[in-house]
């Protein structure tokens, strides 16, 4: 659990680190038959909450845009 937490902390450093933290163990779950190699389970949990605190970004980019300053979801993407 810390380690997951710490990844998307890193990311995402706000008051939706819980409920994206639950989101990574949720698609963990889901998925979970999904991984081939249980010597690799560490490493694809981290990815799984690499690609959550990602797609929290990238929703946070687009909802910038819909509310009208579209040059902050532009730089936001860039870096």
């Amino acid at each position: 659990h810390r380690l997951v937490r710490s990844i998307v902390f890193r990311l995402v450093p706000d008051s939706a680190l819980d409920d994206l933290v639950q989101e990574a163990f949720v698609r963990v779950w889901k998925k979970q038959t999904e991984l081939r190699d249980s010597g690799a389970a560490k490493a694809w949990v981290c990815k799984i909450a690499l690609n959550v605190a990602y797609d929290e970004l990238r929703r946070r980019g687009r909802s910038l845009e819909t509310e009208g300053e579209p040059e902050l979801a532009v730089a936001a993407e860039s870096g």
